[in-house]
């Protein structure tokens, strides 16, 4: 006697879970002002900090943040 496999999960069109959504759009650089930006990570995990990398500048920052001074 063969028993029915219920438990027939289909994902389609669905993200599963744990996974992040998808990064944010690319943002200018608050330095150089250059838009060849790269998403990197959320910072803390938290989504509302992601970071970002410039290619330009090389520098790393997080939007919504504030810049360090540079002497």
């Amino acid at each position: 006697m063969q028993g029915r496999g219920g438990g027939g999960v289909s994902g389609h069109g669905r993200r599963p879970e744990g996974q992040p959504p998808p990064p944010p759009p690319p943002r200018n650089c608050p330095r150089c002002d250059s838009m060849n930006t790269k998403f990197c990570y959320y910072n803390n995990y938290s989504l509302s900090q992601p970071r970002y990398c410039c290619r330009d500048c090389r520098r790393y920052w997080t939007h919504g943040g504030t810049l360090p001074q540079e002497s």
